[in-house]
């Protein structure tokens, strides 16, 4: 049989490389060692705000829009259930950093987080004294 193309490793990035051809007509081979990879670690999991800094994730406004009507259309093709977009909760480390979110909150931001004050807003946490961003 001849390929259109030849995908190694069917972690996150090459499941979806693979939707995306064979949804576009084209005949795919993806070839995978089951080994350790990145997305038995990740999980899938994306986040718009990331790193020590908490900076907006590059392109962030196009990308989680797509991955939200993405990944609903996929599991509907593929008749499965895998996307479950769960909040995640980071805590402030120190009421100064604390103060710095609530005082620099940004208009680009707030469709992607909320400053959390209260430690009854995300319950689940130990270390909420401060509180923390939770991130959707």
């Amino acid at each position: 049989m001849i390929y259109d193309y030849i995908i190694v490793g069917q972690g996150v990035a090459g499941s979806v490389l693979g939707y995306t051809l064979i949804k576009k007509g084209l005949k795919i081979l993806i070839v995978d060692g089951g080994g350790n990879n990145s997305s038995k670690v990740a999980a899938g999991i994306f986040n718009p705000v990331t790193g020590k800094r908490m900076v907006k994730t590059w392109k962030a406004e196009q990308l989680f829009s797509f991955l939200n009507e993405f990944y609903p259309e996929m599991e509907k093709d593929l008749d499965a259930k895998f996307f479950y977009p769960v909040p995640i909760f980071r805590p402030f480390g120190s009421i100064e950093e604390q103060n710095h979110w609530v005082s620099n909150s940004d208009e680009a931001y707030n469709k992607f987080l909320r400053v959390v004050t209260s430690s009854d807003d995300f319950p689940i946490n130990k270390n909420k004294h401060f509180g923390g961003l939770r991130l959707f």
